[in-house]
């Protein structure tokens, strides 16, 4: 997501540009920048997986910090929640479309992207 000269390698340069929306973005920003962190294989949809992934690491890092976490199961009940509910073209992944209808209806999701967790 960050390596945008595709030399598998991050230099500070790309590293302040890519985490930048999360610092000095408005909520579109940090919105945008949700997807692409969900987007792993850069196809412009959001696949089940995917998010699994995501949320499992940052579950992962919510506990070295001490934070409140989610269980293995609670994390696989919530996506698929998500997609249930967002996924309404049926394709087994979220568009564009479908991700931002997800993110500002559903309360954890809400909770996560405005720092409003425990």
């Amino acid at each position: 997501m960050l390596d945008k000269t595709g030399d598998d390698q991050i230099n500070f340069k790309e590293f302040i540009v890519g985490i930048a929306p999360l610092i000095n973005g408005d909520m579109v920003d940090k919105l945008n920048f949700s997807f692409e962190l969900y987007d792993l294989d850069g196809t412009k949809q959001v696949k089940p997986d995917e998010m699994r992934f995501v949320l499992t690491s940052m579950n992962n890092t919510c506990s070295y910090f001490g934070d409140k976490t989610l269980t293995k199961e609670e994390i696989g009940r919530l996506t698929d929640e998500i997609f249930k509910d967002a996924d309404v073209s049926q394709t087994g992944a979220l568009s564009y479309s479908e991700y931002m209808s997800a993110v500002v209806q559903h309360p954890i999701l809400v909770q996560f992207l405005s720092g409003g967790g425990d």
